[in-house]
């Protein structure tokens, strides 16, 4: 089975948030060649920005907080508490950065990344024209289609966007190269898992 996932699928994994073991068990699947896990390209790069962005505001507390907290450092008994909320800051940013490089690692070593080429440009105009989407929504869907057309086979396209991906437009895309479109990674898990019970029967 193949199995496409994109940018919110490695934010799971950096930021270590609620779908994170999910993920992890996607990502164990592929090493074990269970299943065939796919990334679009620009997937690694657009996550980079999320992560950035996050990184600049919590600097920005840290600077914040000394800033306002000065005052309150002149008490003895409140100066440890300030330094404390500062050091916060500055775990955050070290941990965000490590956690993404681990993460992006991780999903390179079991992931094949789908390149962004002319030809993906192309589809991704024409799927912007005709479904309205934004362009890197449309890169993504390009990537994904493009790689079911030479592929073949079952497949899961799975993305937490249900606002863009699961607009019944996609979904009949998706559907005519039988891949089937999945909102959370949870769902993904056990539609995996189903499919495997399924082989193992037959």
């Amino acid at each position: 089975m193949n199995v496409y996932v994109e940018s919110n699928f490695l934010l799971e994994l950096a930021l270590e948030q609620e779908d994170r073991e999910h993920c992890s068990v996607i990502l164990e699947h592929a090493r074990t060649g269970r299943v065939r896990l796919l990334v679009p390209a620009y997937a690694l790069l657009e996550p980079y920005e999320t992560l950035t962005r996050r990184v600049r505001e919590w600097e920005r507390l840290g600077r914040e907080v000394q800033a306002e907290f000065g005052q309150l450092r002149r008490n003895a008994q409140l100066a440890a508490d300030v330094d404390a909320l500062k050091e916060l800051t500055v775990r955050a940013v070290k941990l965000a950065r490590d956690s993404h490089e681990a993460a992006r690692s991780l999903l390179l070593s079991a992931a094949t990344v789908l390149p962004i080429s002319a030809e993906t440009l192309q589809k991704a105009e024409a799927l912007r024209v005709s479904l309205g989407m934004e362009l890197p929504d449309a890169v993504m869907l390009a990537s994904v289609l493009l790689d079911l057309d030479r592929a073949g086979g079952d497949s899961l396209f799975v993305n937490k966007n249900t606002k863009d991906f699961a607009d019944p437009s996609v979904q009949t895309e998706l559907r005519q190269r039988r891949c089937r479109y999945i909102g959370s990674f949870g769902a993904a898990v056990a539609a995996i898992r189903a499919a495997a019970a399924r082989d193992a029967g037959t």
